[in-house]
């Protein structure tokens, strides 16, 4: 019963509001508008005639206004319509008022304009103008926005419009009963709907007087610039000619069509939603409710729009307000509702959530305190429920962080593991693993907190990777994922660790924190020294041999001939094999191990491309196949290695050359974009299989086609070493348009490390 009747209140209430007061008056005007633009264009009577003073009038007849000897001519030419209104005030006595009042006295009979000033004064035809047929006004009524809506055909002083007074003395009627009512205009379109003639047309007799017979013909203002102008709901690109607003007056009262607005429509439409809230709600589903209210004013729309082009204006706004307040209403009660019902179920849970959240967390996060406001608290209504809801939602949140953070644990496996909050650098959860770990190196007996840890690995980061020259971030500038290597000492040994941050964010209970997990590396730090120095025993101990080799083979090939100097040249080409293998491998391993490898100088990527092509012309020659070089003529210099890069290009167009069939293309291109360098070397060979493509560039793969060269598979890692050192990507691709084919892409960056290109 109180629902009811707050229901009811309510809705009596906010219906004074929308149609008794002035705060929802714009909303029928605007729903008047729409309609207006979904209905769309109509056409307008043929019997009408504007004869508009445009631009093209202004200028040749001289400034505005016109000398009456000048519209007197005019009228010579409209003898044979059947009205004529003048949309111009001749309110001022002028030298030429004879001759125009002459003019008047002759068909067809003239209806003349008034209007009220500033002053408020009805502004009549000038004393010398006294054969006019008739007077009317030509005032409309402005809505919001200055939208011309209405008309008010009589005014109390009993001055009639201009159009009125046009039908009278002509001898129509209208079937209005009461003109006195102020009438919605039912517009035919935008702008210039109706037929215009240029004022200057007709005066030059372009137009023979027949072709205005019986009609009805208005003249006015057309220029913009005469200021005549007004909005309407149809504007599109500029405002609407008074005069032709006289015409869709005259139109309307012709067909009858001014817009109907029976006034009980709209709030019969919004007792019915009354109704529905009052008896049908209650008793319905949510989802029943909400689909029959937007049924409804799916309904209410079209029956508006369908009787709107019926020239029927129902306002379906404002019952559409009324039935969205009312029932946002209806929600808060039920809510309220609801609300009481989960009160002890909620109050159950109050104490057992706390105790368990407290027995969870070493130290509780700070997003996951009870924060109370007591001011809030003391609430007749929501003080113990914001109470219980505050603990209830602080326990989801702790048993959601928990979980968290045993899936981080499970995926990481038993390494050391620790959680802090990003806020205060506080320890949240830590495993027994990372206890021993900061024991045993760190001597320390209780967790560090966030910034001590940072402190910690910036005193011991490992100085023999490229990862580990970076410094180490403060906790406010830390990414979503940070890696970095650090070196302990312990037991008269080095030991190497690579430690990794993840950020920790849970949207749903607002916590940030940041997530530790430390890898022992020392095995792998040990392995790699050891390759380091087998590399170094390698280069020196085979260079020296292989070179002595060489050089003997290639003397031998010189002197030997037939079956013996074949046996010097196999010796000789092996050689050069292995030396090319012993050097692709050393490069590699260089620059893996980052020995500085990668020496990065302003260098000009044409003269790299140019000396490749160079390096491998007599290859390509030998199997006839050309080489075609595409680059800009200016391109901006870039940061690289010039030796390396030179050298991972002749590795592509060798490969090219070598696995393309005679006669044949190979086409290098680069193309300069805003951020980066595009190089790509396509061939006509065989292609690369698509299993093949993502092994292409491991060591010693070779791939698994029939057309193999001889090579050891390293020539295409050490391309991508070299463009990975360089901050650039390489891919394989399959040529557009081509069946064959092999098209490797070489991306590399235009700036520097800073973020600055070359050029600047």
């Amino acid at each position: 019963m109180p629902r009811i009747i707050i229901v009811s209140a309510a809705s009596l209430l906010f219906i004074i509001l929308l149609y008794f007061s002035n705060l929802f008056s714009g909303l029928s005007e605007t729903a008047l508008d729409a309609l207006f633009l979904l209905r769309g264009e109509r056409t307008p009577s043929q019997s009408l005639a504007i004869i508009g003073i445009d631009d093209p009038s202004l200028q040749q007849l001289g400034p505005w206004p016109f000398s009456r000897a000048t519209h007197a001519k005019l009228l010579h030419h409209l003898g044979q319509a059947g009205v004529l209104g003048l949309d111009i005030l001749f309110s001022e006595s002028a030298g030429e008022d004879s001759v125009l009042n002459a003019a008047l006295q002759q068909k067809p009979p003239v209806v003349l304009a008034v209007a009220h000033g500033y002053s408020k004064r009805l502004q009549k035809p000038a004393p010398g103008l006294t054969n006019y047929t008739g007077i009317g006004h030509i005032e409309t009524l402005l809505g919001s926005k200055g939208v011309v809506r209405k008309v008010k055909l009589v005014q109390k002083n009993g001055l009639a419009a201009l159009s009125v007074v046009m039908l009278e003395v002509q001898g129509l009627k209208t079937d209005i009963t009461d003109i006195s009512v102020p009438q919605i205009i039912n517009y035919y379109g935008p702008e210039f709907s109706f037929p215009y003639y240029s004022y200057l047309d007709v005066l030059a007799g372009k137009y023979p007087a027949e072709f205005f017979r019986d009609k009805v013909v208005l003249v006015g203002a057309q220029a913009l610039g005469l200021g005549d102008v007004h909005v309407t709901p149809f504007v599109q690109h500029h405002p609407m000619p008074g005069v032709e607003i006289q015409a869709t007056i005259i139109n309307n009262l012709l067909d009858n069509s001014f817009i109907r607005s029976p006034w009980l429509l709209s709030p019969a439409v919004t007792f019915f939603f009354f109704c529905l809230a009052l008896f049908l709600w209650p008793v319905s589903s949510e989802k029943r409710n909400l689909f029959l209210n937007l049924t409804a004013c799916s309904v209410l729309l079209a029956v508006s729009y369908a009787l709107f082009r019926k020239d029927v204006f129902l306002e379906p706004l404002r019952p559409i307000i009324f039935l969205f307040a009312v029932y946002l209403l209806h929600l808060i009660l039920q809510g309220l509702g609801i609300t009481r019902e989960l009160m002890s179920e909620i109050s159950a849970l109050d104490t057992r959530l706390e105790h368990g959240l407290r027995e969870l967390y070493t130290n509780v996060p700070s997003q996951l305190r009870l924060r109370r406001d007591k001011s809030k608290e003391t609430h007749l209504l929501t003080g113990g429920l914001r109470r219980h809801l505050l603990h209830m939602h602080n326990g989801i949140q702790g048993l959601e962080l928990q979980n968290r953070f045993i899936n981080h644990l499970l995926q990481e496996e038993v390494a050391p593991l620790i959680l802090w909050e990003l806020d205060d650098g506080k320890v949240i959860l830590a495993n027994a693993t990372f206890r021993a770990f900061w024991n045993d190196y760190a001597r320390g007996v209780d967790f560090p907190d966030l910034s001590e840890f940072l402190k910690f690995l910036s005193a011991h980061q490992f100085r023999g990777s490229k990862e580990a020259l970076a410094p180490t971030p403060p906790v406010s500038e830390l990414e979503d994922q940070w890696s970095m290597d650090i070196s302990l000492y312990l037991n008269h040994r080095i030991h190497y660790f690579q430690v990794k941050m993840h950020h920790v964010e849970e949207p749903f209970s607002s916590f940030s924190g940041v997530l530790v997990n430390i890898a022992d590396i020392t095995e792998v730090r040990e392995l790699e020294q050891m390759k380091s120095d087998l590399i170094g025993t390698v280069s020196h101990e085979l260079r020296l041999p292989l070179t002595t080799i060489l050089g003997y083979s290639e003397m031998l090939t010189e002197m030997l001939d037939n079956e013996q100097g074949e046996y010097a040249l196999e010796i000789c080409s092996q050689a050069t094999r292995l030396n090319s293998l012993i050097e692709n491998f050393l490069d590699i391993a260089k620059i893996e191990n980052n020995r500085n490898s990668v020496r990065k100088m302003p260098l000009n990527p044409v003269v790299v491309l140019e000396d490749s092509i160079n390096a491998v012309t007599p290859l390509a020659t030998k199997k006839d196949i050309t080489l075609v070089l595409e680059n800009p003529q200016k391109v901006s210099p870039i940061l690289g290695d010039e030796p390396l890069l030179l050298q991972a290009i002749i590795n592509l167009l060798d490969n090219a050359i070598k696995f393309s069939p005679a006669h044949t293309e190979v086409l290098l291109r680069l193309v300069e974009e805003p951020d980066r360098m595009v190089i790509t070397i396509t061939d006509h060979g065989p292609g690369i299989a698509e299993e093949d493509r993502a092994m292409i560039f491991e060591k010693f793969n070779r791939g698994s086609g029939e057309n193999i060269e001889d090579g050891f598979g390293l020539g295409l890692n050490l391309v991508q070493q070299v463009i990975i050192g360089h901050g650039g990507t390489v891919r394989v691709e399959r040529p557009d348009g081509q069946r064959s084919g092999t098209t490797f892409l070489i991306i590399l960056p235009k700036f520097s490390e800073s973020g600055s290109s070359l050029s600047d």
